[in-house]
């Protein structure tokens, strides 16, 4: 149930973040809620403005928005915080009356 909440909710460009949601008991009525992504924390909780660079090849090129190729560092703009784990999780916890939490990178 949280795992479809958090899924729903989730932001999906590519579907690989929905996907990777999984849930992980600690009790009866307890556990973790999350993905192993290292960007699932950045999508959550939000993300500044930072710089990006390439780092396997000389250029970046997103294919999917049409852009590139952009050699050197680019200064991307970041983004909202969506809370799909906390919403899933703030769900389970008042169907249940218990415990979840959210976690990243389990």
């Amino acid at each position: 149930m949280a795992v479809n909440e958090a899924r729903n909710a989730a932001p999906s460009a590519t579907g690989t973040l929905r996907r990777s949601i999984v849930f992980a008991p600690t009790g009866v009525l307890s556990g973790y809620i999350g993905s192993p992504l290292k960007y699932a924390a950045a999508q959550n909780e939000g993300a500044g403005a930072h710089t990006i660079a390439p780092k396997r090849k000389k250029a970046l090129y997103n294919a999917r928005e049409g852009w590139g190729p952009v050699a050197g560092p680019v200064e991307h703009p970041g983004n909202p915080a969506t809370n799909f784990l906390d919403k899933a999780a703030l769900t389970f916890k008042g169907f249940f009356g218990a415990a979840l939490q959210k976690k990243v990178r389990l």
